[in-house]
């Protein structure tokens, strides 16, 4: 053989060593994304990570439990959980504990059937860290809750029409 033809194969080879490692390890939407159904009872969830393993989770959702005991008893009776303690979340009452393996510290408030959940690895430093410092800092905004078309209900709403010839 000659020394261009096996220049040629040599290249052909390694294009097709490239491709194929390229098609084994590019990344897929599945490594990037998690995928959720559309569902209506999910108000926020944020998930963040960090230079540490694992990742911190943040949910507001509806709830079928009407207060925070009841959905406490519930927790109860599918994990088994210990470190149990009352905590205030902005103006809501909580339950702090930490359950599983790997162990999780979850923070949960229920109020009118809404569950507020905060959960993240109970590491005793970097995570805990950050657990503590979103719950003295988050703070609910009441006022998005209020209805303005209420205070409206006893004005006057004139429309006008033009025509233009």
């Amino acid at each position: 053989m000659s020394k261009k033809v096996k220049l040629v194969v040599i290249f052909l080879i390694v294009i097709v060593i490239a491709a194929g490692a390229w098609l084994l390890l590019k990344p897929k939407v599945k490594d990037n994304f998690v995928e959720r159904e559309d569902d209506n009872t999910i108000y926020s969830s944020l998930e963040l990570s960090g230079s540490e393993p694992g990742k911190l989770t943040i949910r507001i959702s509806d709830t079928l439990y009407p207060d925070l005991k009841t959905w406490q008893k519930d927790f109860e009776s599918k994990q088994v959980i210990n470190e149990v303690r009352s905590v205030n979340w902005d103006d809501l009452t909580a339950v702090e504990f930490s359950y599983g393996a790997p162990k999780l510290r979850k923070t949960a408030a229920v109020d009118n059937q809404v569950i507020y959940e905060l959960e993240a690895p109970a590491d005793n430093g970097y995570w805990d860290k950050i657990r503590e410092s979103i719950l003295s800092s988050l703070k609910f905004d009441q006022s998005v809750f209020v209805n303005p078309a209420a205070d409206t209900d006893n004005e006057a709403v004139i429309l006008l029409e033009e025509v233009i010839e």
